[in-house]
């Protein structure tokens, strides 16, 4: 026999499995467009990501020469 508990015990249900959750079809399962890869008519050879690193890189030194001629007109100053 069992020591009783201060907690009240639930009686033992069966293991219910739901069923398998199916994807959501879309009404026009046209090109899709991702963050990794575009298909259908929006798919390229890759130079967006290019055109977007050189951007990003040509802004950077820029940002860069601002501040250094920023700091040396400061100290001349």
């Amino acid at each position: 026999m069992e020591p009783p508990s201060a907690l009240p015990v639930l009686p033992k249900e069966p293991v219910v499995a739901l069923p398998p959750v199916r994807p959501v079809e879309t009404a026009s399962p046209g090109p899709r467009l991702s963050v990794t890869s575009a298909e259908g008519p929006l798919a390229d050879d890759g130079r967006g990501w290019l055109v977007v690193l050189a951007v990003a890189l040509a802004g950077e030194a820029a940002l860069l020469w601002f501040v250094t001629a920023l700091a040396l007109w400061r100290r001349r100053t």
